[in-house]
């Protein structure tokens, strides 16, 4: 498990209310700023609790929202159904290295 993941452990998990592909969805997240391996400032990392592994997602604008987060990732990847998106978002999130202080 990824730093940034173990964070479902460590923050209290919030109920976000998303509209992905149409569809209102209730997610449990949890979000935090944060540094990268090589990135020059801050980043927000928002996890989001699933049935199995956590979907890590990352945005280089801190002032975005978590709820917006997820909008844009969803909006990225194609339109198939939300099992796929979240095993898309999965896939793409799992190469990042994260560190944090």
């Amino acid at each position: 498990m990824s730093k940034l993941a173990t964070l479902l452990d460590i923050e209290p998990l919030r109920d976000l209310m998303v509209v992905i592909y149409g569809k209102m969805k209730t997610l449990r997240v949890v979000w935090r700023e944060m540094w990268l391996r090589d990135v020059s400032h801050e980043v927000r990392g928002v996890v989001i609790a699933t049935k199995h592994e956590p979907i890590l997602l990352v945005s280089t604008d801190i002032t975005l929202l978590p709820v917006v987060i997820i909008q844009l990732y969803a909006a990225i990847l194609p339109q198939v159904d939300c099992v796929w998106f979240f095993q898309a978002a999965r896939r793409c999130s799992s190469a990042a290295s994260m560190d944090w202080p």
